[in-house]
């Protein structure tokens, strides 16, 4: 179900079994086939901040949105950190504009395609949300 703000939305820590850990954040995009959009994250996309990295991976299944304890393989735990709304304000093939609402109030996500040294990357700045931009 469609909420005024968004979509449903999903910040989880994934501790993975080497002892490292990163954000994943999932956000529904309740079309078939019924699968999340998956980023993974440096910072948190629920507070102000940044930049820092961020990697789009391959969608994930929608049950990541509730998602919590062992992944199979081996692959780590996760843990459910915040759940609320997001919603794709903007998109091109370079940048990715998300307003996302995690109970503490609204926040601007910018995710911006960058070329550096060791070829392309993702970065994302976290703003408290403002109407006028």
């Amino acid at each position: 179900m469609t909420h005024p703000a968004g979509v449903e939305s999903t910040i989880s820590l994934h501790a993975l079994s080497d002892g490292s850990s990163h954000i994943d954040w999932f956000i529904d995009t309740l079309g078939p086939p019924h699968r999340v959009r998956t980023y993974r994250c440096e910072g948190r996309p629920d507070s102000p901040g940044g930049p820092w990295r961020v990697e789009p991976l391959p969608d994930h299944r929608r049950e990541y949105l509730a998602f919590e304890g062992p992944i199979s393989g081996g692959r780590g735990v996760l843990r459910v950190l915040a759940k609320g709304h997001a919603l794709i304000a903007d998109e091109t093939p370079d940048l990715v504009r998300i307003v996302a609402t995690f109970g503490a109030g609204p926040v601007r996500v910018g995710l911006t395609r960058v070329s550096g040294g060791s070829g392309i990357a993702w970065v994302a700045v976290v703003s408290e949300f403002s109407a006028s931009g």
